[in-house]
Order: structure tokens, then C-alpha cells, then sequence
């Protein structure tokens, strides 16, 4: 288990195994952007290719079958969607086989992204019965799937895997196994409108062999069509929308576009799918900061069909407030204006404060509202008392410590400014050493406490101290 870990921070990982005969390979590798997370990524291409088998004849093996494993598979590809997601939009991953084994649901995540790069019979199959299942089940609850290959068309209609799923499920017809180019073009006003032609002949990735040709059906749309190649013009990506269902059918894989391209390709393809995405963010008040006078809340809302943002405010003792005065018992109250949105309290007493904020949409809500905690705090901190040194008494130097001491603040953390000749200096401590050292001489001092609200004490009164450098002389031998 991985501890420690913040919001935004982003961690791959995989996992070998090892014994007294060696190391085995290791798994396939999965991450996680930590955050609540509605996006799933599933990496379900497993396959290894023949045609980087490499046939060898030495003296000592004779003859041997090599397998040349990163051209075919590297077993990675969950790291190039990854880090092409918006650096915003926290995400998981998990291999179709804990889809599968019901390790991982995908109802809990309202978009997924379906790798399936070249994968093909030879293991068991794309989309065989559990997962075709899996995937009805999830699109029936109105989310959202992308699934990108250039194989799985061909399988699933062609060679008869599954056409009714291919056609009734992701609306989409196959037409041809090989569009014979590596160029792709936006249809204008479709998902990835507004982005230039797209190449998926990306350098140090696999060479996507056979790209499937698509054509919509039931309500599909082409969303990218071939450049050049057998078939111009014809369907290289479809696009559907139910309502909040969402559908992206890619005919080759993602992971091969160009390393400068994906970003944007990604980033277009999440904009279409999580259209019905509910989500609130709070710009004010920020997260564990203080505040020296009440603090407007505002923030920000998207989704469709929006009908209010609804706010919940706790204070320290527990009460919450109902927009009209506060109250033990647990209460929502609505927020002035949606996409952009704000309230105003100032009926707020110092102390800490807990804000949660979710909008509000015809037939659902947000299920995992913004939240930031904040704190009021008026009342400038008490001023120090100063220990030493001080009355000008004398001080061996060149080092000089300065201490002084405050009574308990309950209110924001505090951190001291020190002004010592003139010279600023700021420490949360209640002791400061002198860099650089003090010369031999009198000096003054003073303190001034200052909380994290902003609020400062008065400075202590001026106190002086004479530092006394020690002289060693050394012995001067004579010959």
C-alpha cells in the first residue's frame, strides 16, 4: 500500500517477482493520479506479435526463436494515456482481467478509456462474453467509454466475434481491415474539431499494421476520417451520444500518436465524454488558509443542465448554517449564480470552518462535493515577552542566541519577526540564532509575533546586549 501521497501526485507502478532461480518478468504497468478519481483507465492489450520474432543460429544454442518483446509490447501503454491527461482530472487504472475477476468496477467511475492497442484472438480475444457484459451494464447507466485499437473491428465482425456488440453496443460498423496510412483528419464540429491532422506513427512505438475503417450506425457520427491511404475520407474514429451516454471508437490506437499530439487528443476526447460530468471547484476560500476578516465564497461549476449549487458551511462547535442562521442540525443552502458562483456570510464569529460545495442537476447531484477547511482569525497574537539577552548584559560571541517566549494563541499559527540593528530576520521558533555572527560591541533587538491570518502583535520594546569576542593568542615558539 502506498501512503503519503497527495492530490495531483501521479505514481506508476509494476511488480516482478523473485526467488533463488532469478527475477521473473514483471507485470504490466498501472498507475494512479491521486484525487477523486472518474476516470478508469483498462489496459487489455496482452498480445505479442509474431512478426518480432527474430530467428537465431549460434554455435552454442544452435538455433533459437528470440523474441524482440518492446517492439511488439511493452506492456506500458497505461503511462502514454496517462500523462496525457489534464493535469487537473485525477484518474486509475486496472487490467481487464481485474475488471473481469470484479476486482474492479466500472460503474464507480464515470468515463473509461479501453486500451486494446493490437489485441486480437490470439488471447483470448477483445471484449470476450464477461466483458462485453461488463461494458453494457456500464453504458446502460448513462457513462462514458473511449476504446481505441486497430484490431478489435476486425475480430469483432469480421472473423464474427461479436457484430452485435460492435454494431448495437458502440455504434459502429466495421468496413475494412487496412486503411494503409498512418494520418488521420477532425470532422468539422465533431469531438476533435479544432485540432490539425493527427499522425499515429509515433517514433520507439509499435507499427500499427492494420488500422480498422469504421462507419456509424443507430445515432453514430464520424469523428476522424483517413488522409490518404485505400480508404480517404472514410471513418477512422465514431463518435455517439445518448444523453450522458458517450461513445469514442478509434480504429487504431492511441498510444501510437505522436508524443506532441496525444495531450490535445486526449484532452478533446475527455471534454465529449464527461460532458455530463458534474463538478464543482471552490477558488475561495483556499484550503487551509486563514483570514483576518470573513472570506466571500466563490468557485466555479460545470455539467449539463445545471440547476443550482448548493453550499454547506460547519464551524468549530459543530453547528452549520442554513443560510439564515445556524443550526445543530446537519443543512445545505444554495449558493448565488451556477457556473460562476458566489455568497457572501458575514455572520461568522472566529474559529475554524469546514466548506463543502455540489451542484445540482436535473435527476442527480454530485456525489463527491469540493471541500476546503479555513479559518477566522481577528485577533492579533499577544506581544512576546523577551528572555535574553537583554538589560545590556554582556555575551560571549561571535554566535548570539535570542529567546523569548509568548503565551498559548488559540487562534491561527503563528511565526515571529525579529528586528535586530536594523536587520529583518522572520522563525517560527521561539529562539533565533544570529547569522552571520554579531561583531564584538553593543546591539539591540526587538520581537513581534504574527499569525497566519496576517495579524501582528505590537514589537517588543528595544533591548540592548554587548557581545564580547573571546581573543586566543597562540604561543610563538622561538629557535
Amino acid at each position: 500500500v502506498l501512503t503519503g501521497m497527495s492530490d495531483g501526485e501521479t505514481r506508476y507502478v509494476k511488480v516482478a517477482g523473485i526467488n533463488a532461480g532469478g527475477e521473473s518478468f514483471p507485470t504490466e504497468v498501472l498507475g494512479a493520479r491521486v484525487g477523486d478519481a472518474a476516470l478508469l483507465i483498462v489496459s487489455a492489450f496482452d498480445k505479442l506479435n509474431g512478426f518480432g520474432l527474430v530467428y537465431e543460429n549460434d554455435p552454442v544454442m544452435h538455433e533459437n526463436l528470440r523474441m524482440w518483446v518492446d517492439q511488439m509490447n511493452s506492456y506500458d501503454y497505461v503511462t502514454h494515456h496517462g500523462q496525457a491527461v489534464p493535469a487537473n482530472y485525477a484518474w486509475d487504472s486496472a487490467s481487464n482481467e481485474a475488471v473481469i475477476a470484479g476486482s474492479v468496477a466500472l460503474g464507480a467511475y464515470d468515463v473509461v478509456d479501453w486500451i486494446l492497442g493490437e489485441e486480437t484472438t490470439s488471447v483470448d480475444g477483445t471484449f470476450n462474453s464477461t466483458e462485453r457484459a461488463l461494458v453494457d451494464a456500464y453504458l446502460a447507466q448513462d457513462r462514458a467509454l473511449m476504446v481505441s485499437g486497430s484490431e478489435f473491428g476486425w475480430e469483432l465482425e469480421y472473423l464474427g466475434g461479436a457484430p452485435d456488440f460492435l454494431h448495437d453496443t458502440l455504434h459502429t460498423d466495421y468496413v475494412a481491415d487496412d486503411a494503409a496510412t498512418y494520418a488521420v483528419r477532425p470532422v468539422a464540429d465533431g469531438a476533435f474539431s479544432g485540432l490539425g491532422d493527427l499522425f499515429f506513427d509515433a517514433p520507439g512505438e509499435y507499427d500499427v499494421d492494420y488500422p480498422d475503417v469504421f462507419s456509424p450506425l443507430g445515432g453514430g457520427q464520424i469523428a476522424l476520417t483517413y488522409v490518404g491511404g485505400s480508404y480517404p475520407g472514410q471513418g477512422a474514429a465514431i463518435q455517439y451520444a445518448s444523453g450522458c451516454r458517450r461513445l469514442l471508437v478509434v480504429g487504431f490506437p492511441f498510444e501510437t500518436l505522436r508524443v506532441d499530439q496525444r495531450a490535445g487528443f486526449m484532452a478533446k476526447a475527455l471534454d465529449y465524454l464527461d460532458a455530463c460530468l458534474i463538478r464543482t471547484t471552490i477558488t475561495e476560500p483556499e484550503d487551509r488558509h486563514a483570514y483576518a476578516t470573513p472570506p466571500a465564497f466563490t468557485g466555479t461549476a460545470s455539467g449539463m443542465d445545471l440547476t443550482e449549487v448548493r453550499l454547506r458551511l460547519q464551524r468549530w462547535d459543530g453547528f452549520y448554517w442554513t443560510g439564515s442562521s445556524w443550526s445543530a442540525t446537519e443543512s445545505w443552502f444554495a449558493a448565488n449564480g451556477i457556473a460562476a458562483w458566489t455568497y457572501t456570510l458575514l455572520a461568522m464569529t472566529d474559529g475554524s470552518y469546514a466548506l463543502q460545495a455540489k451542484a445540482i442537476a436535473a435527476g442527480m447531484e454530485e456525489t463527491s462535493p469540493a471541500e476546503v477547511s479555513f479559518m477566522l482569525d481577528r485577533v492579533a497574537p499577544t506581544v512576546p515577552t523577551v528572555l535574553t539577552p537583554t538589560g545590556g548584559i554582556t555575551v560571549t560571541g561571535p554566535i548570539v542566541t535570542l529567546s523569548w517566549t509568548v503565551p498559548d494563541d488559540d487562534g491561527s499559527p503563528v511565526h515571529y519577526n525579529l528586528d535586530i540593528a536594523g536587520n529583518l530576520a522572520s522563525t517560527d521558533a521561539l529562539s533565533y540564532v544570529v547569522t552571520p555572527s554579531l561583531g564584538p560591541g553593543p546591539h539591540v533587538w526587538r520581537v513581534q509575533a504574527q499569525d497566519a491570518a496576517g495579524n501582528q502583535s505590537d514589537w517588543t520594546a528595544e533591548e540592548m546586549f554587548v557581545v564580547e569576542v573571546e581573543q586566543v593568542f597562540l604561543p610563538v615558539i622561538l629557535r
